[in-house]
């Protein structure tokens, strides 16, 4: 993907800090600028990606802060629900410009038509276009957007938001939903965008087509320029860095408690000798007490002062260890199971596909699965696996 950014500022978010409605807070002093560079948002779950992505996209209020938007926003979620009635060009967003088009076709239009077309006057070709590009020929503005696999429905809203008015793109997970030529479809869409992008995602091909990263992590938002092996590269460097820190802190902290612990029995014994030499000193017994107390005094000192020294190592300690973030374990539970061998688990006989016409040859399941087996249902976008999932 080539592309050369330009540093003109399109959203810029200022000291921004997020709390939820139970009071705990994802986001504080946020400060962070976007411009035509195409960004990656990346961090662990639940350290606030699609909140940050909403945003920036004027989805959600910020608690505090101040959040500027200097040209329109197009937001894409990672997850659209399917509503009553909904048709293909209401998923994309793009149903009141294409209504006014068809408003100002007939005559009927007025100022707000003008305004929501703007220039786009080919947008119903172009939409048309695009849908055959994606990999939906069959689908026009009107289809029923019921009957769309996830992968569909994420193509569709993706389409829309390159199609929109906007000038800057935010895309949570794009490439969730979709199968392997859904995703190189997104990566030439992306190619073709002259926009700024944000792109919330896991997806290390597409990580890989960015010009910087951002990282989540509990400490705040990190920067990186470059994509995801830059990005990589920096993160060994500075995982080896902290590595080493918090090595010479914990080797400092032992040396200088090894010293204290000499130099605290040092003084110990000459405080025990000066009591000593007080008890035997020919002296008043006022300045006998005050000898005494001398030497109790000055042990107090020293203990005073190496337990301050103490917690100063500590703390070293504690902000080395800070800098050296955990790995993110990856984690697939897939449990054995007792089951028999040869227990039948599941029978299908000449069952009827729900989606493809009883004369078409592949219109029949017949499958039966014993034992712990693990199968994989495998296909691309809108072939059925989903709907096969919930009949099985």
């Amino acid at each position: 993907m080539t592309h050369v950014a330009r540093l003109t500022s399109l959203v810029s978010l200022h000291q921004v800090a997020y709390q939820f409605a139970d009071g705990f807070s994802i986001f504080e002093n946020l400060n962070l600028t976007f411009d035509y560079s195409r960004t990656a948002v990346i961090g662990r779950n639940g350290l606030g990606k699609s909140v940050l992505a909403r945003l920036i996209a004027g989805q959600l209020l910020p608690t505090s802060g101040v959040i500027e938007r200097q040209v329109a926003v197009a937001y894409v979620a990672q997850m659209t629900a399917p509503c009553d009635g909904e048709t293909v060009a209401s998923l994309a967003g793009l149903a009141p410009a294409l209504h006014a088009l068809h408003r100002l076709a007939q005559g009927e239009a007025d100022a707000a038509d003008l305004d929501l077309v703007g220039d786009r006057w080919e947008l119903a070709a172009q939409f048309q276009q695009a849908l055959t590009d994606a990999g939906l020929p069959e689908l026009h503005a009107m289809s029923p957007a019921s009957c769309l696999s996830g992968g569909q429905r994420a193509r569709i809203a993706l389409l829309g938001a390159f199609l929109s008015d906007a000038e800057m793109l935010v895309l949570d997970e794009p490439t969730n939903h979709l199968d392997q030529s859904g995703r190189s479809w997104v990566l030439h869409m992306l190619d073709q965008w002259r926009g700024g992008v944000i792109i919330v995602s896991h997806d290390r091909r597409l990580l890989m087509e960015v010009d910087r990263i951002i990282e989540l992590t509990p400490a705040g938002a990190r920067v990186y320029g470059g994509n995801y092996d830059v990005y990589r590269a920096r993160c060994m460097q500075e995982k080896e860095a902290a590595l080493a820190a918090l090595a010479h802190a914990r080797t400092e902290c032992k040396r200088e408690q090894y010293r204290l612990q000499r130099e605290h029995d040092t003084i110990q014994r000459r405080a025990a000798l000066s009591r000593k030499n007080a008890d035997t000193a020919n002296v008043s017994r006022p300045e006998r007490y005050g000898m005494k107390h001398a030497a109790t005094e000055i042990m107090g000192h020293v203990r005073k002062q190496q337990q301050t020294l103490k917690t100063s190592l500590d703390l070293q300690i504690k902000d080395a260890a800070s800098r050296v973030l955990p790995d993110e374990p990856i984690l697939l539970a897939l449990l054995a199971s007792s089951l028999p061998a040869q227990k039948q688990v599941l029978n299908v006989d000449g069952a009827l596909f729900p989606w493809l016409d009883v004369s078409h040859p592949a219109s029949r399941l017949t499958l039966t699965l014993a034992g712990p087996v693990r199968v994989a249902v495998t296909g691309p976008n809108g072939c059925g696996k989903s709907t096969l999932l919930h009949m099985l």
